[in-house]
């Protein structure tokens, strides 16, 4: 097999493994981690439930607007109630984490459909309490880690460099493929002899 052969074969594989395999293995991780992913609490609000967390990290809190807990069908609305109060204390020491409020987010599994309220930012691995209360009727709220974390254990940077530097370097080996290619053809030509007048 000639070298430019070899170069365009080599560039051809690159690129489909930056373009193709590895965004391929991202997102069936990701979709894996959402099917499979199970929220540390789901409960009914107003409530209180305790929750163990074993990871350092951010922590969502969802309002699972259209829901099923414990075999029963829950239809709420969309907008969330300026009623909340919302906190989560450390039950050991009583120190409270704070809340930042986030709105950005939906979500969507099966007939199941739910938008953020906010999160967490956990420094401390430990039992915690969550409390939500207010003047309002029952609706359904679950709690889990933020999917951010799962991009950040999959390194999805480094994922994309290597994604852009395998394209790059199947450039680099394709071009330089049908440079010798071209260059064979030219050296081909050259050593025909001329036929006869």
């Amino acid at each position: 097999m000639r070298k430019s052969t070899k170069q365009m074969i080599l560039g051809l594989v690159l690129f489909v493994t930056g373009a193709i395999i590895i965004p391929t293995i991202f997102c069936i991780s990701v979709a894996l981690y959402l099917l499979n992913n199970e929220p540390l609490a789901k409960f009914v609000i107003p409530g209180q439930t305790v929750v163990t967390i074993e990871e350092q990290g951010r922590y969502y809190l969802w309002n699972d607007y259209q829901t099923i807990l414990n075999g029963r069908t829950y239809s709420s609305s969309e907008e969330l109630l300026d009623e909340l109060e919302i906190s989560l204390l450390e039950n050991k020491t009583g120190n409270k984490v704070e809340f930042t409020p986030n709105q950005s987010m939906t979500s969507s599994a099966g007939d199941s459909h739910k938008n953020s309220i906010g999160y967490f930012e956990i420094d401390t691995p430990a039992i915690y309490i969550l409390t939500i209360s207010g003047e309002f009727s029952s609706r359904v709220v679950s709690f889990e880690k933020s999917l951010f974390d799962l991009c950040n254990k999959l390194n999805t940077p480094v994922i994309f460099s290597v994604t852009i530097l395998a394209h790059l370097v199947a450039f680099i080996f394709t071009i330089a493929g049908i440079i010798n290619f071209v260059k064979a053809r030219k050296n081909i030509r050259n050593r025909t002899p001329d036929g006869p007048d």
